[in-house]
């Protein structure tokens, strides 16, 4: 008698795992995309509804901010008035030189003195230090003159 390669036992348990290992693979990968296809739905949903609430707690911040900010120029520009309408002493001219921001460049101008009153701004801090304990923050004056604004009071300390 021949001897077969595979005995009918074997060739009917080898039926039998395949009869139940391709099915239990093709439901297995089914479920594993439906599974990945469902996670990711779900990340996508949870980072869209965190995007926005960062986005609703910017815009809250930036709205309470920005009420911050007017009430500060309000009270600032009471302060500063308060003390007198500012003007430009055109009988009393300084020498400064001024840096352009953009260029660096630096170069010398005359300007008119601003004042309130007779008092000069032209680094005063009184003012500007009064606004600060006021609301907060720094504060600086600029007067504005052809060519650009210049600092002329301000309570912004510097490294040096």
């Amino acid at each position: 008698m021949k001897r077969r390669f595979f005995s009918l036992r074997w060739q009917l348990q080898l039926i039998n795992i395949l009869l139940i290992t391709i099915p239990i693979l093709i439901l297995g990968s089914v479920m594993y995309y439906a599974s990945q296809k469902a996670i990711y739905a779900f990340i996508r949903k949870e980072l869209t509804n965190q995007a926005l609430l960062v986005k609703k707690h910017i815009e809250t911040g930036m709205k309470i901010s920005q009420k911050k900010l007017s009430s500060d120029l309000r009270i600032a520009r009471e302060k500063f008035y308060a003390a007198g309408t500012p003007r430009l002493d055109h009988q009393t001219l300084i020498t400064m030189n001024v840096t352009n921001q953009k260029t660096q460049k630096e170069r010398a101008i005359m300007l008119p003195v601003m004042k309130i009153g007779d008092t000069s701004l032209m680094n005063s801090a009184e003012i500007v230090d009064e606004i600060q304990q006021l609301v907060g923050g720094t504060v600086t004056i600029f007067q504005i003159f052809p060519q650009g604004a210049l600092r002329v009071s301000t309570n912004v300390l510097q490294a040096d």
